[in-house]
């Protein structure tokens, strides 16, 4: 069952007025799971096989297993290996659903049905729908829906010769294919009245990759011709006096006829503006558009005004549902308008290989208006602090929100890396009701208590629940240096043969993941947000709901105890350190959280500073790697360290020395063979008659 968010994507439409004839949501399937281990990737890929009651039409051609970075779940799993449809459990939608996929192992077009069961006693007032997503935006899938009043015995292709009532041509053809975020469609069933059916998804994809299908319904709907209306993402609640504004809303068909005449009026209360608009409009049951009305409004008094817009008529006649023809929003008009600053969040991690270009293309666009936040899961650097911002918005790594601004053009509040740019001059120049400041700002570096006030200052007249936030971050981040697996810190990199990266042929190939890995030396992270100091979504309360903000301030105190970095870590260094303060609206609809303004400044005045390597070498006393080990044992002593040639010794567990070498060094690479050795614990030190140092040693056989 697909979440349903309020505004946006969901609307009170059908309820009581609807008789559900059939209904499959994929819940409550007995799933197993399919554990593949490769190096030291585990795999876990939890599905089943389509549901008994439906037939399974097959293509005969073999799925594309993908790869361990990127498996083809479930069709990774050896015995799908030829099934076109199977169902699979997917932790981030946290959702269990159809899927079927075209990415096979010949470039041929799949010919792959799943067939429902039995739907009994249509009516002209049946409506089917489904909920559909295909989740890799540059491989959009495309598949065909028929219905067949043969409803007996097993069914091949051959049977399904009339025409779709529903078809979407996959990506090959440009601009078609399905979305990348779950899209509810719809048809009527009119015709199939007073007949028993089953309904057919057919995959028409050619090496495309997956599409999702959930939530098949099919329910006899009362009202014929339904307009209901919500609020659209492209409506905008902040404007200048004397300018021109856009009203928008959004249009769902919830009745049972295609909408094919739309008429809408809308007034602007207390600027006595009232516009009515009439067009031709297509929409099939449960389908959406944003709808634009011509004429705009011009308002001259600043102030908060409620705008109303309602349906007057639906293909000529009245709307059969009056509880959600008519909806109310507001705009705030003012006379100055606050310099606007745009807040990037964008989402990362060690782990990702495409985050080293994700970092680069962010700080590409990174300016005094455009503030960059680096959010990291799954990593050494992930703060629990963001954990409801990962889970909320992270659908993909390597993507960020722009001012977690929702983007009608991609349908979603993250956006690609490769169109940042194009999304941040969209925010740039947005007419926003607040500025944020930073002041009475102050850090003991005894006792690494931070304190500073942030200050929101209101030039316009504003409703509604709005919060302030405070973040720390940091530049040039690295973990333990002489660590060069991959630890969580170290960056995994898809670059290594991108010519134009700054990553070309930089580091070291870990073939469990099929990339290369940048060791602390080659690469530091930037701008990582070490805390959200109130929150992944700010402080309520400080601003009042209820109006009453244009010409006022209102102000939160922070204090904060800088963590000292872990050995071997570089991090919570205060020269490095910024805090970036905003305001936000909040909502119950997660599409509806938009930051207006934001502001950075460094957390003390000094310059960032940037501890190398070899300088962080000096600091430790040797390096013992791999620990355990087989036999072959690399010791790595700095600079430094010793003052005298050094004597390796190496005693067991009672004591007893076991091995002695006189180096004839004081600092660089010693390698020990202690193949002769048996498994077990053993403590290898190193002396220089002055100076004594002892670490733990494991040999494995």
């Amino acid at each position: 069952m697909k979440k349903i968010l309020a505004g946006i994507f969901s609307l009170i439409y059908i309820g009581a007025n609807s008789q559900v004839l059939f209904s499959d949501s994929f819940n409550g399937l007995t799933l197993q799971n399919d554990v593949q281990v490769v190096g030291s990737i585990t795999t876990t890929t939890t599905y089943t096989t389509a549901p008994a009651s439906y037939n399974l039409i097959n293509d005969g051609y073999k799925n594309n297993v993908g790869n361990t970075n990127s498996p083809n779940k479930p069709f990774n799993v050896a015995s799908l290996k030829t099934t076109g449809w199977a169902v699979s459990y997917n932790s981030v939608e946290a959702d269990t659903f159809l899927v079927t996929t075209s990415w096979l192992d010949t470039n041929a077009a799949v010919q792959r049905f799943i067939v429902s069961p039995v739907i009994n006693s249509l009516t002209a007032n049946s409506v089917l729908s489904w909920q559909a997503k295909s989740p890799d935006a540059n491989f959009p899938e495309g598949y065909e829906v028929y219905v067949t009043t043969n409803t007996t015995g097993t069914l091949t292709a051959g049977d399904f010769t009339a025409a779709p009532v529903f078809k979407l041509n996959d990506g090959n053809t440009a601009g078609q294919g399905e979305k990348n975020v779950w899209t509810k469609r719809g048809v009527s069933l009119a015709t199939y009245s007073g007949q028993n059916v089953r309904i057919a998804f057919k995959n028409i994809s050619k090496n495309m990759y997956q599409l999702w299908i959930d939530d098949i319904t099919v329910e006899n709907i009362a009202n014929a011709n339904d307009a209901a209306l919500s609020s659209s993402p492209k409506f905008y609640n902040y404007n200048s006096a004397n300018t021109n504004g856009g009203v928008y809303c959004r249009v769902t068909n919830a009745g049972n006829n295609d909408i094919t005449a739309l008429n809408l009026s809308y007034q602007v209360i207390g600027a006595t503006l009232s516009v009515p608009q009439g067009g031709t409009i297509a929409l099939t049951p449960h389908a959406a558009t944003d709808f634009s009305f011509i004429t705009s409004y011009s308002i001259t008094t600043p102030g908060y005004y409620k705008v109303k817009i309602w349906v007057n008529s639906v293909n000529s006649g009245s709307d059969s549902n009056a509880l959600n023809d008519t909806i109310n929003t507001y705009v705030c008009i003012v006379t100055s308008v606050p310099a606007k600053n745009t807040l990037v969040e964008q989402f990362v991690s060690a782990t990702d290989g495409f985050s080293p270009d994700a970092q680069e293309k962010l700080k590409a666009v990174t300016s005094g208006s455009v503030i960059a936040i680096n959010v990291h899961d799954n990593d050494s650097l992930t703060t629990t602090s963001a954990a409801s911002l990962i889970s909320t918005y992270r659908k993909t790594l390597s993507t960020a929100m722009i001012d977690r601004t929702f983007f009608t053009d991609v349908n979603s509040v993250p956006v690609s890396r490769t169109s940042y740019s194009a999304h941040i001059n969209q925010r740039k120049s947005v007419i926003v009701p607040v500025s944020v400041s930073i002041s009475n700002k102050n850090y003991d570096s005894a006792s690494r208590v931070l304190t500073f006030t942030v200050s929101a200052s209101f030039v316009g007249e504003v409703k509604g629940d709005y919060r302030m936030s405070a973040y720390l971050t940091e530049n040039n981040i690295y973990g333990p240096v002489m660590d060069t697996s991959y630890n969580g810190w170290n960056q995994l990199s898809f670059m290594y043969n991108i010519p134009f990266s700054p990553y070309f042929q930089t580091g070291y190939y870990l073939p469990a993941q099929n990339g290369y890995v940048l060791k602390a030396d080659q690469f530091k992270h930037l701008n990582v947000l070490d805390i959200a100091l109130d929150g992944s979504f700010g402080a309520a309360g400080i601003i009042p709901t209820t109006g009453g903000t244009q010409g006022q301030t209102y102000t939160k105190a922070y204090s904060y105890t800088v963590p000292v970095s872990p050995p071997g870590q570089f991090r919570y260094i205060p020269e490095n350190m910024y805090i970036v303060a905003s305001v936000s609206e909040f909502d119950a609809d997660q599409n509806k959280r938009t930051v207006l303004n934001c502001t950075q400044d460094k957390m003390i005045s000094k310059s960032e500073t940037f501890v190398s390597v070899k300088e962080l070498a000096f600091n430790s006393e040797f390096v013992l790697y791999p620990n355990p080990s087989y036999g072959l044992t690399n010791v790595l002593i700095p600079e430094n360290s010793f003052r005298k040639q050094i004597t390796v010794s190496i005693i067991d567990v009672i004591g007893k020395e076991v091995y002695t070498q006189n180096s004839n060094m004081r600092f660089g690479l010693l390698q020990l063979n202690l193949y002769h050795l048996e498994a077990g614990t053993y403590f290898i030190c190193l002396s220089d008659g002055e100076t004594r140092s002892v670490k733990k040693l494991v040999i494995t056989k």
